[in-house]
């Protein structure tokens, strides 16, 4: 079953922090560069204890009443379908589980982590696939100050995402490939269990950075996602709770939960050209990012 108490508790913790982390739709995001937008002056501590991150003011990321005559979500609590909008306060740099744990990095995991740290600190941040404009992956693609939408077919469901243009193809009811192939996005696999979409993912083909700060994840990660629609308050959402279980980097299973609002006047998604501002062949050097090597 679908943990809501601890979905909703995780949630909370984020929200009594009043830990508001601006992400404003940047490209590079490794700590500069030409696309990167001017957060809000930094308060006395970041989300996690990080004065350069700062701390969006209240209602940075407060949204507008739906418009008249908006759409509303399929009655059935199986359809997901439609434009979603991160709901909640959120960090750019995490250092904390759902359930208030510091992350249990592996001494691998650890040691990619603090390296990718000194070196954004020394001036030369790394360049992660968002650079390049590559695939971000599931994790920092949810965690995006963007919208993006649900579409349903026959046999699949496709995540798009209007940052990165990156697309999530959830394979209904079916196995995992037996093939060996591997892509960016991994092989994604779900059903439903009563109101609740599971989506199992293996299969990556790259490491994947799981948030902006850094925080690992390699190719040979599993994560489940666990999502379900409610209605509360007279608004829709989309809760999302992520398990992460990768051994090489993290030496047992760890959550994040999320909420995203239903925003069906985002559906026609903002034009953005990620390959224009970071895809050129001399930008990671132009921008001041540096290369990393494969773990």
């Amino acid at each position: 079953m679908f943990e809501k108490g601890s979905i909703l508790a995780g949630l909370a913790r984020y929200a009594m922090r009043g830990a508001w982390a601006p992400l404003l739709g940047v490209c590079l995001f490794v700590g500069g560069g030409p696309a990167a937008a001017q957060a809000p002056p930094a308060g006395p501590g970041g989300p996690s204890g990080s004065p350069e991150l700062g701390i969006a003011p209240p209602g940075f990321f407060d949204q507008p009443p739906l418009p008249p005559g908006a759409p509303m979500p399929g009655k059935s609590p199986q359809d997901l379908a439609g434009t979603w909008y991160h709901a909640d306060p959120w960090e750019l740099d995490l250092k904390l589980t759902m359930y208030g744990k510091p992350l249990p990095f592996t001494a691998k995991g650890k040691a990619i982590s603090d390296r990718r740290h000194a070196s954004k600190a020394a001036g030369r941040p790394i360049a992660s696939a968002g650079t390049t404009c590559r695939p971000v992956g599931q994790a920092w693609a949810l965690e995006l100050n963007s919208p993006w939408s649900i579409l349903k077919s026959k046999s699949a469901l496709n995540f798009v995402f209007m940052e990165f243009h990156s697309v999530w193809v959830v394979r209904m009811n079916q196995p995992h490939r037996t093939d060996g192939k591997r892509t960016y996005m991994g092989d994604s696999v779900g059903h439903w269990e009563g109101d609740t979409l599971v989506v199992d993912t293996t299969l990556f083909s790259k490491s994947h950075w799981i948030d902006t700060g850094g925080a690992p994840l390699s190719k040979n990660a599993h994560l489940i996602h666990r999502m379900r629609k409610t209605h509360e308050n007279n608004r829709w959402a989309l809760e999302v709770k992520m398990t992460i279980d990768d051994p090489e980097m993290y030496t047992e299973q760890w959550s994040l939960a999320r909420e995203y609002l239903w925003r069906p006047e985002k559906a026609v998604f903002a034009e953005y050209n990620c390959e224009m501002q970071t895809g050129l062949p001399d930008a990671i050097a132009n921008y001041g990012a540096v290369e990393e090597e494969e773990d």
